[in-house]
């Protein structure tokens, strides 16, 4: 009987200190507890995202003749996009025999407009090679874009950069779900409907106000399957003990980086500090859906229909960008596998084997908080591969 109440007396103590921690970290936006999700949302910086950046068709985009920066160790990273819609480029008259479209990796964020690998080999072919990538798009949003974009461009070669974790993406239709925080994030998304894939419409409307909000949440979670598979989950709520231990890993590596940025008082450098772990997760998730028949089969029909429409009068080919956590992890054979069989259908270009393969590779990345994007020596590496693929074709 000792035993026991000594078991309750640790349970009871546990809840407590796991509900202080909660409560006193609420405000970061990985601690997910049971409030409303509409409570999210400010007017001001959602009516900015609206007119800044929201696409119905595509969830959100890059708007023509924009300028903007990143931010890389304090400094500021230039970026420029062209009135058609392309980032900008020294080649932009010279013949555009290659487009290309995907996402952050395509787009090559973090880097000046100069260094990109479309312009790496823009410049060694003496050809203008179109830049249309979006960060953070899945397969799903590039090709719309490309739908979009396009007047049916006939003798080119269409690209679709993409990375692994685009498995996940076009299974999401509000990216906070999936990656908790980014709030903005409706898209549209794929399902399969026999044996077909469909491309079901953003849920977040051209004239959806502020006070709609909580109504498109209340659908998307009915049909975004990250709501039931990540999102509760991943809720802090009574039992805390169990609900905690649910995703114990993910859970100790958040809450000690909490604990050491109090002890410290860091708390400047707090999200940058967790940022990485929430990364690994996240890649973790998407390996795993390598394993499922279900994401495996929409994955492949997706690829396999784009193929199919644009090799009637182009070149298609998909490139498999890697981020720095699927290198670090032996899951990525997973992957590696389904684009292995998947390129005897279709043209794949993984370039996961190429990185693997480069003796400390970790240097053609930056290492940071987003989980790697490649730097300028990256972006010419890659270029010297995918243009042996590209050009001779």
């Amino acid at each position: 009987m000792k035993i026991l109440y000594i078991i309750i007396c640790i349970y009871i103590i546990s809840e407590l200190i796991i509900f202080f921690f909660v409560q006193k970290s609420k405000h970061i936006k990985w601690i997910l507890t049971k409030k409303k999700l509409y409570d999210l949302f400010n007017k001001k910086k959602f009516l900015n995202f609206k007119k800044k950046n929201f696409n119905f068709k595509l969830g959100w985009d890059k708007k023509s003749n924009f300028k903007n920066y990143d931010f890389l160790n304090g400094k500021k990273i230039y970026y420029s996009i062209d009135k058609k819609g392309y980032r900008s480029s020294r080649f932009k008259n010279k013949s555009n025999k290659i487009i290309s479209f995907g996402d952050s990796y395509t787009f090559c964020r973090q880097v000046n407009n100069e260094y990109t690998w479309q312009e790496f080999i823009s410049k060694q072919n003496n050809i203008f090679v179109s830049n249309f990538g979006v960060g953070n798009y899945g397969l799903d949003q590039a090709y719309l874009k490309y739908l979009n974009q396009l007047k049916k461009p006939s003798g080119k070669t269409i690209v679709f950069g993409i990375v692994p974790e685009t498995i996940c993406r076009i299974q999401s239709s509000w990216k906070h779900y999936l990656e908790f925080g980014n709030i903005h994030g409706f898209k549209p998304y794929c399902k399969l409907e026999g044996n077909k894939v469909v491309i079901k419409p953003n849920p977040l409307k051209k004239k959806t106000k502020i006070y709609e909000i909580e109504k498109v949440i209340n659908k998307t979670k009915f049909f975004d399957r990250f709501y039931q598979d990540k999102y509760l989950k991943y809720l802090l709520k009574f039992p805390y003990l169990i609900n905690f231990i649910k995703n114990y890993d993910f859970n100790l590596r958040v809450f000690y980086k909490i604990f050491v940025s109090k002890i410290l008082n860091n708390n400047n450098k707090l999200q940058d500090e967790i940022f990485p772990i929430v990364m690994r997760s996240n890649i973790k998730i998407s390996h795993s859906l390598y394993d499922e028949e279900y994401s495996k089969k929409l994955l492949e029909e997706l690829i396999i229909k784009i193929n199919k429409q644009i090799s009637k009068k182009n070149k298609c080919y998909f490139i498999i960008f890697p981020q720095l956590f699927d290198l670090r992890l032996s899951t990525r054979e997973k992957y590696q596998k389904f684009y292995e069989n998947l390129n005897k259908k279709v043209n794949v270009i993984d370039l996961t084997t190429f990185f693997i393969n480069k003796k400390n590779y970790e240097k053609l990345f930056i290492n940071d908080k987003y989980g790697g994007h490649l730097n300028k020596k990256g972006n010419k590496f890659v270029a010297k591969i995918i243009q042996k693929y590209l050009i001779k074709s």
